[in-house]
């Protein structure tokens, strides 16, 4: 049996094992000699934590990121568990030279392979407002705890194709001139006119090159205000806006993509501020991974 050796002498306490357990699971074990332990706990620790990503991600399941249901409970025994286990053998002092690669593991895992995933594979975004409702729902009216609906947009895609009539999209607002918002932010709204095109709106229905749009079939839905959407409309004239009427047309430029929201009334989108630009599109939006109850993929 080991023994339990003076906090004076060449051990670590034991609150440190805590520390460590909460950034890296089983390093405590692995840093006191228990090597094997260690990499075991690891690897169901990281092995749970994907299983938990899927159920919270399934839209067969009735928990999200804002409902996180037993299995986090669940997740967080398993973590106490495995901590109060690396309280068995102590650890040695070590230098500070395997601190800073202790840490400098945790921020690969924890930090940089999150941001690199967000970069270039799949970001999360919230959206607060109704613009693309009911395909995409923001906060509700009055309310402070309904944020609206967390989605995912893939950054990679554009990267081997362009961006096709129909897809919704996250972008930045910076680079466009946007009437009423000063600070840059991000929108999700749908691309509905590609480079080159004339564009035109004559509600309840979009006009591409002079011909009503009714491919993909979202827009014969939308113009035909069926499945709860009411039809696209001129912007609201005491407003800075790009439309003057509906016999105006806005023809595009060669790396220019006109977007709308679904729900026309109120949102802010090309009628206001014209065209978007290529490069400022962040990624194609396709799937609402919560609340519970609106998870799926989004078209």
């Amino acid at each position: 049996m080991d023994s339990i050796p003076n906090c004076d002498g060449p051990f670590h306490k034991r609150w440190i094992h805590f520390i460590l357990s909460l950034f890296i699971t089983g390093s405590a074990q692995y840093l006191s000699g228990r090597k094997r332990d260690g990499i075991i706990c690891f690897a169901i620790w990281m092995l749970l934590c994907g299983l938990y990503l899927l159920v919270l991600l399934s839209p067969y399941t009735k928990v999200s990121v804002r409902e996180p249901g037993y299995f986090f409970w669940f997740l967080f025994s398993v973590w106490l568990a495995i901590t109060l286990d690396s309280l068995r053998k102590p650890i040695r002092r070590i230098r500070a030279k395997s601190w800073l690669f202790f840490f400098g593991l945790w921020l690969c895992i924890s930090i940089a392979l999150p941001l690199v995933v967000s970069r270039y594979f799949v970001h999360p975004f919230s959206v607060p407002t109704n613009a693309m409702a009911p395909t995409i729902l923001g906060r509700r009216e009055n309310s402070k705890t309904d944020v609206g609906d967390c989605v995912l947009a893939n950054t990679l895609i554009y990267r081997f194709e362009k961006p096709k009539r129909g897809d919704i999209v996250a972008f930045k607002s910076s680079g466009i001139k946007h009437p009423f918002q000063e600070t840059p932010q991000t929108y999700v709204k749908r691309i509905v006119g590609l480079p080159g095109e004339a564009i035109g709106i004559h509600p309840p229905y979009i006009t591409i090159n002079g011909r009503q749009l009714d491919e993909p079939p979202v827009f014969q839905k939308i113009s035909e205000c069926a499945d709860g959407f009411e039809g696209y409309q001129l912007p609201v004239s005491d407003r800075p806006n790009a439309f003057a009427s509906s016999e105006t047309q806005i023809v595009l430029g060669a790396n220019e993509y006109f977007v709308l929201g679904d729900h026309s009334s109120v949102s802010m989108d090309s009628r206001y501020y014209g065209p978007i630009q290529g490069q400022s599109i962040l990624g194609k939006v396709f799937y609402v991974y919560a609340p519970a109850n609106r998870k799926g993929f989004v078209r």
